[in-house]
């Protein structure tokens, strides 16, 4: 990963701000920007496909790939973002490996600030990772990636067995 380089906007568009969710949540439009003052905070342009992270909570989850839809977005430099050399690592092998509780949950200690604490990129640039081949990365996200839509119909199937559990309690004990 490389830091890029640090774009600024000339206007501040409250409705191109990104924020960072915690616990894996992904990377949203922020729309609590109503009593949000940009006075003196300076904005930078983010890309597609770019790792964003947040630099308070890295180690709450607060970070994930930058999706095409917020391509020219905007957020502060307490939410950086780096390149991804795609041609050594799979961005979504990235995220899986960063995303175990068990990586990101101890980059605490990595944290610092006398205030609230950050871990800015520098450190980022100098976590360990493992990369193994891009063929390699790839099998293993598809792995992942296969588990996880499984996870997702029984998820849906599990609700609609739960749908049918409350009709039926509702309709044999009323």
């Amino acid at each position: 990963m490389t830091i890029p380089d640090k774009i600024l906007t000339p206007k501040i568009d409250k409705n191109k701000l990104l924020t960072v969710k915690l616990h894996l949540k992904g990377i949203m439009k922020n729309d609590s920007t109503e009593s949000l003052s940009t006075q003196g905070t300076v904005y930078y342009v983010r890309r597609k496909g770019q790792f964003i992270y947040g630099k308070q909570n890295l180690f709450n989850g607060a970070f994930g790939i930058i999706p095409d839809e917020y391509d020219g977005f905007l957020s502060s430099n307490d939410v950086p973002t780096f390149n991804i050399n795609c041609d050594k690592i799979n961005p979504f092998y990235l995220l899986y490996y960063i995303g175990r509780k068990n990586y990101y949950v101890p980059l605490e200690s990595l944290a610092i600030g006398s205030g609230s604490k950050r871990i800015h990129e520098s450190t980022v640039l100098n976590l360990e990772i493992a990369i193994p081949t891009l063929e390699e990365q790839s099998i293993i996200v598809s792995a992942i990636c296969s588990i996880d839509k499984k996870i997702e119909i029984e998820t849906f199937v599990l609700k609609g067995l739960n749908s049918q559990k409350q009709y039926l309690l509702s309709n044999l004990l009323a």
